[in-house]
C-alpha cells in the first residue's frame, strides 16, 4: 500500500467513525428548531385568542343578548326587572310600572332565568315588602286578564253589583277627593253600555274597563249625571271589572238578567260590528 492508498483509507475510517456523531448533533438541532417553532406558533395563538379572538368573541355574544332583549317584549321586561332590584336598594317604582306591561308571566319568569339564573319570584318576594309583592302580583294577574279580554270589543256590560262610574280609571282618587272622578253610582242589574276594548290598571292593581254607550232618545236615570256631565248623548266612562258581566250578545244577556231594560239607540253604538 503506498502513502496515497493510507491516507484515503484513513480518511475514510475517520468518516465512518464520526458519521453517526454529526448525525445525531443533526438530529437535536432538529429537535430544538421544531420545539422553538412549536412554542412561537403556540405563544401566538394563546395571545391572538387571549387578547384578540377572545375578546372579539365575548363582544358578539354580548351583541346576540342585547339584540334578543330589544327583539324579545318579554326578555325586556325581565331586563327591567333585574335593574329594578339589583343594588343596595329595590325600584319599587319601575317594579310596579314593568308589572302593567306584563302579560305573559311565565314567559317573564323563563327570560329573567335565562338572565340571571336566579327565580324572579324568590327575588321579588326577597326585596319587596309583603304589601308590595301583593300588588305586584295583583297587577300582574289583572293585566293578564285585560289583555285576555281584549277580543271583547262591542260586549255588552252590565252591573254585577252597585259601582261607580269614573272619568278616569284611577282607585286612588275617591269620592271626597278635592279633583273626583266619580261620575255617578248606579245598582246592580243595568245596562251600563259596550266594551270598547280599551283597559287599564291602576296603581292599585284595579282592573277597569272603558265603557260606551249611544242614545238617540231617551236617556235613563241611571245615566242622566252622566249626561249633564259629558253633556253628549255618546256617554264614555270607566268600571271596574270586579263589579261586572260581560255577555257577547243580548240573548246571552236575558238568561242571566232577564229584567234588564233596553233603551232605544242602545243597540246602534258602533261598536258591535261583526256580532251576532
Amino acid at each position: 500500500m503506498n502513502k496515497s492508498e493510507a491516507i484515503q483509507k484513513t480518511k475514510e475510517g475517520a468518516k465512518k467513525f464520526l458519521s453517526p456523531k454529526f448525525s445525531k448533533i443533526e438530529s437535536i438541532d432538529d429537535l430544538k428548531t421544531r420545539a422553538m417553532t412549536t412554542l412561537f406558533y403556540g405563544g401566538f395563538a394563546f395571545v391572538s385568542w387571549r387578547f384578540i379572538i377572545k375578546p372579539q368573541w365575548n363582544k358578539y355574544k354580548l351583541n346576540r343578548e342585547n339584540e334578543k332583549i330589544l327583539s324579545n317584549p318579554n326578555t325586556q321586561l325581565a331586563s327591567l326587572l333585574r335593574q329594578a332590584i339589583i343594588g343596595t336598594g329595590t325600584n319599587v317604582s319601575l317594579v310596579m310600572d314593568v308589572a302593567k306591561k306584563i302579560t305573559d308571566w311565565d314567559a317573564v319568569q323563563t327570560a329573567y332565568k335565562n338572565l340571571t339564573k336566579n327565580n324572579l319570584n324568590e327575588d321579588l318576594y326577597g326585596d319587596l315588602s309583603s304589601s308590595q309583592y301583593q300588588q305586584f302580583m295583583n297587577i300582574v294577574n289583572h293585566n293578564i286578564t285585560a289583555n285576555k279580554s281584549k277580543s271583547k270589543k262591542g260586549y255588552i256590560v252590565v252591573s254585577n253589583k252597585t259601582l261607580r262610574l269614573r272619568e278616569t280609571p284611577d282607585s286612588s282618587i275617591s269620592v271626597f277627593s278635592f279633583i273626583p272622578n266619580i261620575l255617578a253610582t248606579v245598582n246592580s242589574r243595568l245596562l251600563l253600555g259596550f266594551a270598547t276594548g280599551v283597559f287599564k290598571t291602576d296603581s292599585k292593581g284595579v282592573l277597569y274597563y272603558q265603557v260606551r254607550i249611544k242614545y238617540t232618545a231617551a236617556i235613563p236615570n241611571y245615566h242622566q249625571q252622566v249626561y249633564r256631565k259629558q253633556k253628549s248623548r255618546i256617554l264614555t266612562y270607566w268600571v271596574g271589572a270586579g263589579a261586572i258581566l260581560m255577555f257577547k250578545d243580548f240573548k246571552q244577556m236575558r238568561i242571566s238578567f232577564p229584567s234588564v231594560k233596553l233603551y232605544k239607540g242602545t243597540k246602534d253604538t258602533g261598536l258591535r260590528q261583526g256580532l251576532r
